[in-house]
């Protein structure tokens, strides 16, 4: 949902700057836009990293080492395809 705002809101700024011939304002938008996306990501993946590692921890030493061993692996796809 959150992803959704910011391409629905920036692309309205987008196409209302670029009606008005503003090609400063639409780039500037799209630059914030791609930024606070990335920033976001990162931010929650980080968060979503530590929190679930430290639950599953305290939860079961054994399926802690399962996790880690699947996080590393789809972590590396991840920034790979990203």
């Amino acid at each position: 949902a959150l992803g959704m705002s910011i391409g629905v809101g920036g692309s309205s700024i987008i196409s209302r700057a670029l009606g008005s011939k503003i090609n400063e304002k639409a780039l500037k938008t799209f630059g914030n836009q791609v930024t606070l996306t990335l920033s976001l990501t990162i931010s929650f993946v980080i968060f979503g990293l530590f929190v679930g590692v430290y639950l599953v921890k305290k939860i079961n030493d054994d399926a802690y080492r399962k996790l880690i061993l699947l996080l590393t692996a789809v972590g590396g796809v991840v920034i790979l395809f990203n």
